[in-house]
Formats: C-alpha cells, sequence, structure tokens
C-alpha cells in the first residue's frame, strides 16, 4: 500500500510539472522520436534526421512564451521556431518561422508522460506535434489529432551541451551580390522621370511631350534598347571573366532583345512560387537547396554587350548611363573600365559615364547580370522568377550646369479649390570645374496647351560641385483639377541655360477626413485590383502596348485603382495613370515572406530604406500616385519604421503597408471575412484611421467570392472603409520558348522546383488579357450608378461618381417579354450632380399581355473619351416589372 501511495504521488506531481514547468532557456535539447530519429531543422526546413549528437541543427531551446503555461521552441542554427503553420485544428506540417512569443502558432505546451516521454500541445488549434507513417530520415513532421499515449506523439528531451554557431555567422562572402549593406556602386541618387530636350522647338516637335510614354524623339537621349550580344551560363563561376574588355572575342556570342526577360527566350528556367524561396533560405547567400531548380542553376549569369557611337555635340557635356530595371544585380562597364553596380530590380538605376567615353567615336557597354542576389531575399513575391535587363536602357546628355531633380506640390488657398499655388523644388547642381550661373525658366501649361504663366529665376554662383535648391511657383486662379474621373494635366517645362526639361503635372488634393479618404473634397471609393508585371510571352518585361491594354481594360470594366504588387511599375506606366486616370497604390520593391526576420534585422536597413527611397524620388510628382505602400508580407519590424520616416522625408502622402499596420497612415487587412471586416470598420479605437483591403475577393477559378457583399457595406454602411484591390488582376501563366504562343504554363511546368503550381494563375483576366466572366461581375459591381424601382413605378437613378454629372451619359432601355425584347429607345439625364439622385418615369408600359416583364436599362458614354467610344455602357441593371405564371405550368409544378 506504501508503494501504491508513493506511485501515485510521483505520477501526480508529474502531472503537476507538466502544467508548469521550467526550462533553462540556455540549455539546448534534442528532440528524440523512435527509430534513432531527432528532429532537425536545415535551411529553414524541419524534418526527421538520424540521431547525430555533434549536429548543430538537432538543438532546440525551450523559451517562455507570452502564454506561462506554454513554450516556444526556437532553432539557434537556423534562427527560426517551431511553427504549426497556422493550420488551427487541420491535421498539416509544421514549419518554421520568424520568431514570436505572442504567436499561438508557435506555443507549445510541454506535457511530461508517465513513462518520461512528453507531448507537444499546440496553443493555436490543440493539435500535437507527431509523425505519421513517414517516420523515415527526411520524413515530414506533422501536427495531428492523437491522445498523450499515442506512441507517434512522444518525444523524448535530450540535454545537450553542444554549442551553437548560427548558420549564417558560419558563412562569409566576398561578392557584392551577397552582402546586404552594399546596394549599389557608383549610382547616382534618386530623380523624377522627365524628359529632357535641347531646345523648346524639338521638344515640342516631339510625340512624347504629348504622350510622355513614348520614347523621346530627342538629341539628347540616344536609345539603348535593341539587339545585344549575349552569353547565358547556369553558375557564375563559369562566367566570361574577361568579357567587358575591347579585345575580347564575342562573334561567336548569340544576340538577345534588350529589353527581355532571358528565361523567356530560352536561357535558364521560369520558376514559380509564391512563399518559398527558390534558393537556400540563409540570408544574404545564394545557395543550392537539395532538389531545387536552383541545384543546376546556382546563380545564372547573363552577360551582355553592345556598342555605340557617342554624338559629336555631346561634347563637353555629361552623360548618364540609365537603366529602368534589371533583374536582380549588375555589374557596367564602359570601354573595359569598371562603372559601378546596382540591385534593386525594380528601380531606376543611372550612372555618370562622361569619363569612361570616347565623343564621336564607338564605345563598348557591358552589362553582368546576377540571376539572384542578397536582394532576392527581398524580391519573394508571389510570381514567376525571370532574371534579365528587362526595363529600357538609355543615354542622356546633360549639361555641366544641370536639373537634378524637380518635386512639384501644390497649395489650396483660403478660395478652396477656386486657387491654388503650384510650388516647384528644383535641384541644381554645377559639375564644371569653375563657379557658374544657372537662368531657369519654367513654363506652365493649361490641359488645353494654352499657357497659363512664366517665372524666372537665376541661382548665381554655383559653385565646383554645388547642389542647390531654388523654388519657383505659380499662382493659379481656378485650376482644373485632377482625379481619375477627370484626368486633367498640366504641363510644366523647365529651361536652365538652355536645356528643357518636361512633364505633366494634376492639380488635385488628397486628405484624411476622420478615416476616410477625400480627393479635391469629394470622398472616394478606391476599386481596384492588384497587378504583376506579367505577359504571356515576354514576362515581366512588358510592352507599352500591353500596359495600355491594361489600363483600358480597367477603366472601361469600372477599377479606378491600382495597387502596383508588389514593385513599383515602369516609369511609362505612371505617365499613363496619370493621363487615363487611375488611383495608384505606389508599392516598393520589398517583400522577404519566406523570412520575416529581416524586417527587424539593422544590418538590412539600408537595404530596405533605399528602395523606399527610390520608388519616391521617381514618382512623387505623378498626380496619379496617391499612396505609398512600403512593400508587401514582410511582417513587422525596426527597417519599416526606418521606412516610413524615410518617406515622411521626402513627401506627405499617406503611407500603407498591411504587415504592420501600426506604423502606417491606415489600416489594411487581406481577405477578411464580411463580418469580420465590419468589425475592423466598426473599432472605435481606429476610427480616425482609413481602412483598406489590400487584397480581397481572391479571383482563383471561375468566380470571385462574394464581391457583391464586400460593397454592399462598404459603399452604404462602412464609417472608415476606403475601398480595396481583388487579387489579382491578370493570370502570371507564361508561353514556353519555341512552342506556340497559345500554349501556357503555370509552376511545374517547366520543371521549375520548388513551385505552387497553378495559385499564380487567379487574374480577374487570363494571360493574354480576354475578358472573363470574372471582369464582368467586376464591372457591374464596381459600377459608380444604381438603378432601383420605387413603389409609385418611378426609376431612382442615384450618381455615386464623385466628379461626374448624370448629364453625361445617355439612358438607354429595353423591355423585355419572357426574354425576348419588344420595345427599346434612348432618353437624356438632368444634370444630376455626383452624390444625388433623380426619379424618371417607366420609358414604356408594360402590356395586359400575359408573361413575365423585365425591363433592361444601362447608362452609355454620351462623348467619346481617352479611353472608350461613344456608347461604352457604363453601367446597367435589370428591373423586374411584373411577373406571372402559366396556371398550365403552376399546375404542374404543385403535382409533382
Amino acid at each position: 500500500m506504501k508503494h501504491f501511495f508513493m506511485t501515485v504521488s510521483m505520477l501526480f506531481a508529474l502531472v503537476l510539472c507538466a502544467g508548469a514547468q521550467q526550462f533553462d532557456k540556455n540549455q539546448g535539447y534534442r528532440l528524440e522520436i523512435g527509430q534513432g530519429l531527432a528532429l532537425d531543422c536545415q535551411n529553414g526546413t524541419i524534418t526527421f534526421s538520424p540521431v547525430n549528437k555533434k549536429a548543430m541543427s538537432q538543438v532546440w531551446q525551450i523559451q517562455p512564451s507570452a502564454r506561462g503555461d506554454y513554450h516556444v521552441l526556437i532553432n539557434p542554427f537556423g534562427s527560426v521556431a517551431l511553427d504549426n503553420g497556422n493550420n488551427g485544428t487541420r491535421e498539416a506540417e509544421v514549419i518554421t518561422w520568424d520568431t514570436n512569443t505572442d504567436n499561438p502558432n508557435q506555443q507549445w505546451k510541454i506535457q511530461t508522460q508517465a513513462d518520461g516521454s512528453v507531448t507537444l500541445t499546440c496553443a493555436a488549434g490543440g493539435l500535437k506535434l507527431g509523425y505519421n507513417d513517414n517516420c523515415q530520415p527526411g520524413g515530414h513532421v506533422w501536427q495531428m489529432k492523437a491522445k498523450d499515449t499515442d506512441t507517434f506523439v512522444k518525444w523524448q528531451l535530450v540535454k545537450t551541451d553542444l554549442k551553437v554557431v548560427p548558420e549564417s555567422a558560419q558563412l562569409s562572402s566576398k561578392h557584392e551580390w551577397e552582402n546586404q549593406a552594399i546596394v549599389g556602386i557608383n549610382k547616382e541618387p534618386g530623380r523624377a522621370t522627365m524628359l529632357l530636350y535641347a531646345s523648346e522647338k524639338e521638344m515640342k516637335a516631339d510625340e512624347a511631350y504629348r504622350k510622355p510614354w513614348l520614347w523621346p524623339n530627342s538629341s539628347l537621349r540616344m536609345m539603348l534598347n535593341g539587339k545585344w550580344q549575349f552569353h547565358w551560363v547556369p553558375n557564375y563561376e563559369d562566367r566570361p571573366m574577361d568579357f567587358f574588355k575591347p579585345t575580347f572575342d564575342a562573334s561567336a556570342w548569340e544576340t538577345i532583345q534588350v529589353p527581355s526577360c532571358v528565361e523567356m527566350l530560352g536561357y535558364g528556367t521560369p520558376i514559380y512560387t509564391n512563399v518559398t524561396y527558390p534558393f537556400k533560405n540563409q540570408p544574404p547567400f545564394i545557395r543550392g537547396q537539395e532538389g531545387y531548380t536552383v541545384v543546376k542553376e546556382p546563380n545564372a549569369v547573363s552577360s551582355y554587350r553592345r556598342t555605340f557611337e557617342v554624338p559629336a555635340q555631346w561634347n563637353g557635356r555629361e552623360i548618364y548611363l540609365h537603366f529602368n530595371g534589371i533583374y536582380s544585380a549588375a555589374y557596367v562597364w564602359v570601354n573595359g573600365k569598371k562603372v559601378g553596380y546596382t540591385q534593386g530590380p525594380n528601380n531606376d538605376s543611372e550612372f555618370n559615364v562622361t569619363k569612361y567615353l570616347k565623343i564621336g567615336q564607338e564605345n563598348l557597354v557591358c552589362v553582368e547580370v546576377y540571376r539572384w542576389s542578397d536582394g532576392s531575399y527581398l524580391e519573394d513575391q508571389d510570381m514567376f522568377r525571370l532574371s534579365g535587363i528587362h526595363r529600357d536602357v538609355y543615354l542622356e546628355a546633360r549639361q555641366k550646369v544641370q536639373l537634378q531633380d524637380a518635386y512639384l506640390t501644390t497649395q489650396f488657398g483660403r478660395r478652396g479649390f477656386r486657387q491654388a499655388s503650384l510650388n516647384i523644388d528644383l535641384t541644381l547642381q554645377n559639375l564644371d570645374k569653375k563657379p557658374q550661373d544657372a537662368v531657369v525658366e519654367c513654363k506652365l501649361y493649361d490641359p488645353d496647351g494654352k499657357l497659363v504663366q512664366i517665372c524666372k529665376m537665376m541661382a548665381a554662383k554655383l559653385q565646383k560641385g554645388e547642389k542647390r535648391t531654388i523654388k519657383p511657383f505659380f499662382q493659379i486662379e481656378n485650376p482644373q483639377l485632377w482625379s481619375a474621373e477627370k484626368p486633367n494635366l498640366y504641363t510644366v517645362d523647365i529651361n536652365v541655360n538652355g536645356d528643357v526639361s518636361t512633364q505633366k503635372y494634376g492639380f488635385r488634393k488628397i486628405e484624411n477626413r476622420n478615416g476616410q479618404v477625400f480627393i479635391n473634397g469629394k470622398r472616394v471609393m478606391f476599386k481596384g485590383a492588384d497587378r504583376h508585371d506579367t505577359h504571356p510571352v515576354y514576362g515581366k518585361a512588358i510592352p507599352v502596348e500591353s500596359m495600355i491594354e491594361d489600363i483600358l481594360l480597367m477603366k472601361r470594366y469600372n477599377l479606378n485603382t491600382v495597387r502596383t504588387s508588389h514593385y513599383p511599375n515602369d516609369p511609362r506606366m505612371y505617365a499613363l495613370y496619370d493621363y487615363y486616370g487611375i488611383y495608384t497604390m505606389d508599392e516598393a520593391d520589398v517583400e522577404c515572406h519566406a523570412n520575416h526576420s529581416l524586417s527587424k534585422n539593422p544590418a538590412w536597413e539600408q537595404a530596405y530604406v533605399d528602395r523606399q527611397q527610390r520608388m519616391v524620388l521617381r514618382d512623387r510628382n505623378h498626380a496619379s500616385v496617391i499612396f505609398w505602400s512600403m512593400g508587401n508580407e514582410c511582417g513587422g519590424g525596426s527597417n519599416f519604421v526606418a521606412s516610413k520616416k524615410a518617406i515622411q522625408a521626402l513627401d506627405g502622402r499617406l503611407i500603407h503597408y498591411e504587415g504592420m499596420n501600426e506604423v502606417a497612415d491606415m489600416d489594411s487587412r487581406m481577405y477578411p471575412s464580411v463580418d469580420n471586416m465590419i468589425r475592423l470598420d466598426r473599432d472605435e479605437r481606429l476610427k480616425d484611421r482609413p481602412f483598406f483591403l489590400c487584397e480581397y475577393a481572391h479571383a482563383m477559378g471561375n468566380a470571385i467570392g462574394n464581391l457583391q457583399e464586400y460593397w454592399d457595406y462598404i459603399e452604404f454602411e462602412s464609417k472608415r472603409m476606403i475601398g480595396g484591390c481583388i487579387w489579382d488582376w491578370v493570370d502570371q501563366s507564361l508561353c514556353k520558348w519555341g512552342e506556340p504562343t497559345t500554349n501556357m504554363y503555370y509552376g511545374g511546368g517547366f520543371g521549375d522546383y520548388p513551385n505552387d503550381n497553378d495559385f499564380c494563375c487567379n487574374g480577374i483576366i487570363t494571360a493574354d488579357r480576354h475578358v472573363t466572366p470574372k471582369l464582368l461581375e467586376v464591372k457591374k459591381v464596381y459600377q459608380y450608378v444604381d438603378f432601383k424601382l420605387t413603389d409609385d413605378n418611378k426609376i431612382r437613378i442615384r450618381n455615386r461618381y464623385c466628379f461626374t454629372p448624370l448629364s453625361d451619359f445617355t439612358f438607354h432601355y429595353q423591355l423585355l417579354r419572357d426574354g425576348r425584347m419588344i420595345k427599346g429607345g434612348t432618353m437624356s439625364l438632368p444634370n444630376v450632380e455626383p452624390g444625388d439622385s433623380c426619379f424618371i418615369d417607366l420609358p414604356c408600359e408594360v402590356s395586359e399581355e400575359w408573361g413575365t416583364y423585365h425591363l433592361n436599362v444601362s447608362l452609355r458614354l454620351k462623348e467619346a473619351t481617352n479611353w472608350a467610344e461613344a456608347g461604352h455602357e457604363v453601367a446597367c441593371e435589370q428591373l423586374l416589372l411584373r411577373e406571372e405564371e402559366s396556371e398550365t405550368i403552376v399546375s404542374y409544378v404543385r403535382n409533382i
């Protein structure tokens, strides 16, 4: 009996211990389970491996969590924590993720069993850590529904004193492309996109002056697009080391079109992955991962060469080599001399190459492009991974005393929108060897091309190397305002000592009023989609014709907003957004989805901030840009605090970042249910913050969720909601080189691994831009006019535009009996202002003849716009006037 009581007491003590175990957070443990296997973490992946007392990847530390009776299991070798993968109560594989002691997915209750083993139960779903029938080396670790007594969830905690050195600390690299502290060498600062001409006459004769998305016909610009000599190797160690020398024989090389993505032309493998890095997750290094495509293509290098002749009239000027985008990193040489290095594939990079050039002679430019770099850790977007010089390349010749940058802002006066001040911050620089004066003349033209004002200034005695900012301005009476509905654009020409720069500008005011966003005094609903740069034939090298096609489809199907997911677009795209009228959330090229720890790592701060700054400096003069977005799916951390400060120092627009709402100027969510969206919208603690759905209504398959239900609340009941963007605009399927362009493939179709299969095909439209039922649904839900049949048989037409009266449209109707049209016609509408309604009589009478009668009504453009012809339908509805059933049919149904 005594022994019985002692045994019971010991078991009771074990049970008590199970609920409140204490662990030394500095002690290491192996978690072993049957057959001589241990829990292992290699390359960020959790698996089973044979017990190895010297394997640092098998060492785990048990740390306290935010909940006192749960613990977090951290692998110090990989600097990650055990996570249930957000699987809740579903049996599934567990993963490793950035450590977060507040996250229930990483909180595990460790309970000691009678036999001395332990079980680990996740706080998030109540399932236990274990294994299925794959308990073998390389097998997967699962969370499972099980009893404490089940063998497959029992673990042995074995202490180990093995000293662990984090995997990342064991490696070093001599390469700039594996050093997150180096984001460029010898690159020029970011600047606004501007067209430059040698005279006003030359400028005004150019079509690009009116359509700035076209290549300019300027004597000061030389496009380097076209055929380049080309060489590709799958491994950087095999690249031609001296290809940049003028004496190098490249006569046997192939040629390639620039811009392009090399994988789309048969060089290397397109890889589609959503979250998982296509290389070993070991920042900042590019390493192989067993089974991945990167094993056979460790880090492909594309080598480019081409010659050009510098015009003699450029002598004495400063000449810049400009790249609009290179994936992922590149070195540049001119005439055999190393010019510099760049990364950040969707930001411009520019080099002053004056001292390397031979005026009036043939020159050689060489570019060495690395498919992967440390920057690739910030390029983990849900997309096909492609590489190459994917955007325009050109040379530009500027005077010694030159316009380095221009920043245009508007301030409205006491008379509201009837008076505005256009303030221009012009940054001048003198690259001459002696002091120089700068004579500046600014001209402002209205949207019809009429000269409004001229402002002249002088910056005297700019010293050698000096940068100086001067501030010309214009006072404008009754400016024509810019909005997505009325995209009025002025033209600003800036003449500095005879060289003329030009850009378009829109007067508009953005305000946050008690959590609602107002444009020019009107509350705006942002009805949008998330758009990737993708084309089935060209990959990420988007032709301007495809850019225009996307925008015209958006306008014609009632989208007014684009989120540039998840990187800045080609600079020409913003000129198009301005011209056609698209509200834009401009998003930085920052996503470390598979490794959120980078956002907290100060060593990566410069890499984050540089991408934000270059985006803002390039795009801040565009009227279409309403929001800055600091990136996507990176978690939170100090690097976003620094990013916000960097943006605020350059511009005052609202800042978005869904991964860390508390540091942004607005709240944002992805894919909330309608009920959850409503709850968040009504949270009084957040009442002064706009609320945006940066991704919602996932367009996978043939339909788009409950789109109407979202917008019934957003438009008519919400307190602080401003709209959202559907994920996403266009399918990302790609063609294979050498196959018919009717053949398109998704992830895995290229033999790529890892891949996420068809998860890239969730666009509102197809990859080849065909209209789908999904797009028709979007057009209907997003329309800006609604119709309702009233009790007294009138039609209420409500105008939900912000700046467009109903008199801009004609009213069309069709009377149908049992689905067949029996009468139709058109009529004019009164001048109903935005926000107001009108009531009209039924335009036709319903006969006494038996049948079900519907009235199809629609509004169509009265006059052509820059995005649609006259007669284009913008809104429609079907109204039920009378429904009757045949007595024979009713009797038949009742008998059934």
